[in-house]
């Protein structure tokens, strides 16, 4: 496991340097500990708890959509991990208004046609 170690921290605008990923990187203040956390350390051990996803995978996910969307192609500013609620499998890496959709639609190809046939009868 790789440690974060980071410098140079600016409390004010919540960026300092880290070890691993360089200057600039956003940073935050652990309450349970009060101390100065890497934002991207923080994201992906929250990836592996969540998804089982190693770092290494995560990035190779990116790597494999070519850093967009999914669904709507659009480029991912955060990457989130869309996954079947009911297995936990991972199905893969949408934007966050993708993503969101996904779970408005409770995850339902038939919800989802639906809206398709709604949308279609709206132009007419």
């Amino acid at each position: 496991m790789v440690i974060h170690r980071l410098k140079d921290i600016d409390p004010v605008h919540r960026i300092a340097t880290c070890s691993v990923c360089g200057p600039g990187v956003s940073v935050r203040l652990r309450s349970d500990n009060n101390r100065w956390r890497c934002q991207t350390s923080e994201r992906y051990q929250d990836i592996n708890r969540k998804y089982g996803l190693t770092k290494d995978q995560f990035d190779a996910m990116v790597k494999s959509s070519g850093g967009r969307c999914e669904i709507c192609n659009e480029p991912l500013i955060i990457a989130n991990v869309d996954h079947d609620h009911k297995t936990g499998i991972v199905r893969g890496l949408l934007c966050s208004n993708c993503n969101t959709a996904l779970g408005l639609f409770k995850d339902s190809t038939t919800n989802l046609a639906s809206a398709i046939i709604y949308l279609e009868e709206s132009k007419r």
